[in-house]
Order: C-alpha cells, then sequence, then structure tokens
C-alpha cells in the first residue's frame, strides 16, 4: 500500500512537473502569472513582480525573468546596460550566455556573472531606476539660437516713446509671439531704423514697469525703465525683444521636471551631443550644459556643468551623475532637476550640428538584501546598441544543467546536499517531494521511484 502511494505521489508530482514546465503550444491561451521561459513561441525576459519564482529542472535553455528593471547609463561614449536575473529556484550551472543568438563574451565590454544560491551581485547593481516622464529629447538652446523664444519684427508697427522716468514702445502683431510679460520681467529689447536706416533706437537690458495687451488692436504696450539714445515718433521699425533672467540670460531652461522615487541616492542625466562637434573651420569647439537639481523636501540645490570637447564624426553620448560622493550635502530624497546650455551657437548658420539634446532625468534608489534565497541569479554588464534604450529583441537567454540531490542506489542514501547536474525524472521528483514537500527519505520509497525511472524510456 505505501508502495502504491509512492508511485501515485511520484505519478502526481510528475505530472504537476510536467504541466509547470511544458511549454504552451503556439496559439494556446498564455498563463496569467507564466514564467517567461515556459512561452514556446514568445520565450523573452519578463518582470514578474509578486509572482513565482520560475523552478528550471533537467538541462535546456532559459529565457531568466529581471529581479529589477534593467538600466544603463553612458561611460567613454559606451552605452552599458546592466541587468539583474532570476534564473531559477535552486542551483543551476550555466554554459554559454547569449543576446539573442550571440555569445555575450563575443560583445565588447560585456559579461555575465552567475551567483548561487544565498550569494548576490554587489550592492551598486541593486538599484531602482526611474525616469521622468517629461524629457523625451528636448533640445536645449543657446542664448544665441534664432529658434530662442523672442518676438523679431521686420517693418512691423513700433513705436517708441520716451517720457520723463521711463520708455514706452508700442508692438503690432503681438498675438503671434506667444510671450507675455508682467511688471518685474527682465527684457532684453533692440530696435533700429527701418530698410536701409539701420540707426539704433534702443538697445540695452531693462525691467519691465507695466504690460498691457489691447486684444482688439493685436498691440502691446510695454513700460520699461528709461532708454537712451531715443528717437521718439518713429514707426515701422525693426526689432527683437526677448525674456531674459537677471543675468541677461535667455531663460532657455529645460524643466524643472520631478523625477520619481522618494529616496534617491543619486540623479543621473544621460544627454547626447552631435556628430562632428567641430566649426566650420574644422577646429573643436565646447559645448556646455548647466544641470540643477533640487531635493523637494530640503529645498538644498546642486549644480554641475558638464562640457564636451570633440572633433569627431561620431555621436557623443554622456550621463552626468550627481551624488554624494561629489555633493557631500545631497541626501535621500525626491528630486526635481532642470537643464540649459551656457554656450552660444558658434556657427550661426549651423545651429542644427551643435545641438544638446536631452535623453533622459533619472532617480537611482538603492535597496537592500542579504541575498536572494535558494536562487541561483545572473548579473549581466553588456555594451548595448546606441539609439535602442529598451534593446528591443535582443534577449538575455542561457544553456543550464539543474542541479539536484540524488539517490546513492549503492547506499541506500539519499544525498541530500551532494548536488549534481541531472535529466532524472526520480531526481526531479523525490527533490519536489522531499526538499520541497516535507516528505522524508523514509517516508518515500526511493527504491520504487528510481525503480520507474528505469522503466522510462528515454
Amino acid at each position: 500500500m505505501v508502495a502504491y502511494y509512492v508511485i501515485v505521489a511520484a505519478a502526481v508530482a510528475y505530472s504537476v512537473y510536467m504541466i509547470a514546465t511544458m511549454p504552451k503550444l503556439p496559439g494556446a491561451e498564455e498563463g496569467a502569472h507564466e514564467s517567461p521561459n515556459n512561452s514556446l513561441n514568445s520565450a523573452s525576459n519578463g518582470f514578474r513582480p509578486r509572482q513565482g519564482i520560475p523552478q528550471c529542472f533537467g538541462s535546456g535553455v532559459s529565457y531568466p525573468d529581471f529581479i529589477q528593471p534593467s538600466f544603463y547609463y553612458y561611460e567613454g561614449n559606451i552605452k552599458k546596460q546592466i541587468g539583474v536575473f532570476c534564473i531559477s529556484e535552486g542551483e543551476v550551472e550555466a554554459g554559454e550566455v547569449r543576446v539573442g543568438d550571440t555569445n555575450i563574451l563575443d560583445i565588447p565590454n560585456s559579461s555575465a556573472t552567475i551567483f548561487p544560491p544565498f550569494t548576490k551581485p554587489a550592492d551598486e547593481f541593486l538599484v531602482i531606476h526611474q525616469s521622468s516622464s517629461n524629457v523625451d529629447g528636448q533640445i536645449l538652446l543657446a542664448n544665441n539660437d534664432p529658434s530662442v523664444s523672442q518676438y523679431v519684427a521686420e517693418n512691423y508697427y513700433w513705436s517708441a516713446e520716451c517720457l520723463e522716468t521711463e520708455t514706452m514702445i508700442k508692438i503690432s502683431n503681438w498675438a503671434s509671439t506667444g510671450i507675455n510679460f508682467e511688471a518685474g520681467d527682465y527684457i532684453r529689447v533692440h530696435i533700429q531704423g527701418p530698410g536701409d536706416l539701420q540707426y539704433v533706437v534702443i538697445n540695452g537690458f531693462f525691467i519691465v514697469n507695466s504690460f498691457t495687451y489691447n486684444e482688439s488692436e493685436d498691440s502691446a504696450v510695454i513700460y520699461f525703465a528709461y532708454a537712451d539714445p531715443i528717437y521718439p515718433n518713429l514707426f515701422y521699425f525693426t526689432g527683437n525683444i526677448a525674456k531674459v533672467n537677471a543675468l541677461n540670460e535667455t531663460d532657455t531652461w529645460v524643466g524643472w521636471f520631478n523625477v520619481p522615487g522618494e529616496d534617491a541616492e543619486e540623479v543621473l542625466i544621460h544627454w547626447q551631443a552631435p556628430a562632428g562637434v567641430r566649426s566650420s573651420s574644422g577646429s573643436a569647439i565646447t559645448l556646455s550644459i548647466r544641470f540643477e537639481i533640487q531635493n523637494t523636501v530640503t529645498d538644498d540645490v546642486f549644480t554641475q556643468d558638464s562640457s564636451i570637447t570633440k572633433n569627431t564624426f561620431d555621436p557623443q553620448f554622456v550621463t552626468t551623475i550627481f551624488n554624494s560622493d561629489n555633493y557631500p550635502g545631497m541626501l535621500p530624497g525626491s528630486y526635481k532637476v532642470r537643464a540649459r546650455r551656457i554656450t552660444n551657437v558658434i556657427d550661426a548658420g549651423g545651429a542644427a550640428s551643435e545641438q544638446l539634446k536631452l535623453e533622459a532625468f533619472v532617480s537611482v534608489t538603492p535597496y537592500s538584501v542579504d541575498d536572494f534565497g535558494d536562487v541561483t541569479t545572473m548579473l549581466v554588464q553588456r555594451r548595448a546598441t546606441l539609439f535602442s534604450p529598451d534593446q528591443s529583441g535582443q534577449k538575455i537567454n542561457l544553456d543550464y544543467s539543474r542541479l539536484l540531490p540524488y539517490y546513492n542506489r549503492a547506499t541506500s542514501r539519499y544525498e541530500a546536499t551532494n548536488l549534481q547536474p541531472t535529466n532524472s525524472f526520480a531526481d526531479a521528483v523525490a527533490y519536489t517531494l522531499i526538499m520541497r514537500g516535507g516528505e522524508t527519505s523514509e517516508t518515500v520509497d526511493l527504491e520504487e521511484l528510481y525503480a520507474i525511472q528505469d522503466g522510462l524510456s528515454d
């Protein structure tokens, strides 16, 4: 009777094992909590929080699950993608690790490291990266870039009048500018005579005293501090006017943008410079960006200027890092970020060739674990393809063999701590019943179980 129970239990365990690890046929309905390892038609690396840990038996190809979302950074104009993966419960031997069909060792600057149960990768890799949804490739404009938001009028109706303590200018066709001023704003104004006259009427940096918009006339009247020289009662000037800050800098900041993460210890900014960062004469030029981050709780602000000087035909990709190593006063918290270009366009006709582009504002939040328990994990560091943050189609996979205890039939002893690579059905069932199911080598008829194994065809 006991032997019959064991045979039935073994058969049930084997059936459960086979069902749990059997791939779905193409077109079959996918299980709600199925590991990507079991998807024959779409094996992939999945991120499955609060779901079961993969249980790989025998040997085969594994598409391991993400333990955490993968992340990347730029170093030396190389994009490095980092992934921490769970291969299987228990211990496995890993063979070749691949990115798609390519051996990872054939990819420069790439590696895969296997961590047996009750160990883990270094803490520097156990982090959660979260990006601001507001950053999507914005171009950082120079103060002298023609596309900076300002009002430029050719032969529009401008009038200027010098009053006792202030100057008034009236400008037509104002609605098209998309600009509004308030008292106290700083403005930069340049007005010159029409046509061939080209004499300067007003040129300077002023504070707005008042601003009024007449909708019926589509005109704006701006009063600001006295400007000299002044030529009153002249019309149809050519001019431009721009809102600036107190340092007479055009407001070209991108941000502030909040970055997700309540306990971030680092903030990364990924950005790009164009191919051929050079002047029309061929000499190298310097492009610089100012980044500011602010702790939303303490209001502490940290500033960093990043520059690139390259006479190269290759695009440049850069990650600027804020952390407590660089800024000792930087505390864990929630941050917002902004950026602005601080170098002017060198060649006015080639502004597009000097563009600086934002890619992502990212918070980095570490988490702490002693280890990942009885699970085999893998750290993958690889050189990734530029312009492809998600690495679509590049699935991490590896050859594996599961290590399990086995029944030593010569000594009639179950070697619970002596693991070996195995494809044995009996080893898998014994492990399921004894190591996972709470049975013992005395309550399971191992001789009968392995006799069943002997009767199975290969």
